[in-house]
């Protein structure tokens, strides 16, 4: 006797379910690097933004720049945002500062046309007929005259006439450091400014004058403001850091001093800027070895070996 067939019906399989992909880590967002910053602002407060081209030198006129508009109630935005006045503190080492230069202008012009754009420093210097006649810079202030800005900015709004402030350099050097820079664990501070030496390659000592040097008294009380605010590391900066104290009648110690001054009033890090390999003795690398404080970097401004070049 046969059977009969089983007629369940048989259950369909399963669609295999794909494995779930793991969940990916989100990136914490990475914060834009701080400039300088200010209290919340105010309806009516006028706002300043900066740009900053080329060295550590100029960072800290920058800085300290900032600082005077800060004192004097303005706040301070970002560059690409709409505001009052744009600061650019340009440079001339290298075609591509000067190009870099004058796209922030163009930049600033473009963000706001009744804006005042302010073009100072090096290149400003150097190319001050240039951007007057350009239309688009209202006020051009050379090397000396950008560590007083307000000295030479219009009352209100932008001039009928650009206004042009190049001074030969060579005016006593005032040490330059700004100390309210938000979420920033680095200050710069300028002790030296200028060049003695007369290389054929270099506009830099064109516009920046011979070399002058801030008084240790000076960038003592620069050092405590600095260790003061809280920073944790101090660049000191210029454009031939090396010749510092040389043109001081009462100096005698020397770049090296100041380090060690700097690590005597608590600083944790104390880090030197672009060196001339020349100047480095056995002598100076034995007594920054012996700095705590001192971080253990060189960078040598070596640009050419070349007679020809260096003449």
């Amino acid at each position: 006797m046969t059977r009969a067939p089983n007629r369940r019906r048989r259950r369909k399989p399963r669609p295999t379910r794909r494995p779930r992909r793991p969940r990916r880590r989100r990136r914490p967002r990475r914060r834009k690097k701080p400039t300088l910053a200010s209290s919340p602002s105010e309806e009516g407060q006028p706002t300043v933004a900066f740009a900053t081209v080329g060295c550590r030198l100029n960072r800290a006129e920058t800085e300290a720049a900032g600082e005077e508009f800060l004192q004097r109630g303005w706040r301070v935005v970002e560059f690409n945002r709409p505001a009052d006045l744009y600061f650019i503190n340009t440079c001339t080492v290298t075609g591509r500062a000067d190009r870099s230069s004058r796209q922030l202008i163009h930049r600033a012009r473009r963000a706001n046309p009744d804006a005042v754009v302010v073009a100072a420093g090096c290149f400003a210097a150097r190319a001050a007929e240039e951007l007057a006649r350009s239309g688009e810079v209202d006020v051009v202030l050379g090397v000396e005259e950008k560590a007083d800005p307000f000295a030479h900015l219009p009352p209100q709004g932008r001039p009928p006439e650009p206004i042009v402030r190049v001074s030969g350099a060579g005016e006593p050097l005032r040490a330059a450091v700004g100390t309210r820079v938000s979420g920033r664990s680095r200050a710069f501070l300028k002790v030296q400014d200028g060049c003695d030496h007369t290389c054929s390659y270099c506009a830099v000592r064109l516009a920046r004058g011979p070399s002058r040097s801030a008084p240790r008294e000076e960038v003592l009380q620069a050092l405590k403001r600095i260790a003061a605010a809280g920073f944790q590391e101090v660049v000191l900066t210029g454009v031939d850091l090396s010749a510092w104290g040389r043109d001081l009648e009462s100096e005698s110690g020397g770049l090296v001093s100041l380090v060690e001054d700097a690590a005597e009033l608590g600083l944790p890090r104390v880090r030197l800027s672009s060196l001339e390999p020349w100047e480095l003795t056995p002598e100076r690398v034995r007594r920054l070895a012996a700095i705590p404080a001192w971080c253990g970097h060189l960078h040598l401004a070596l640009q050419s070996a070349d007679p020809e070049v260096l003449r």
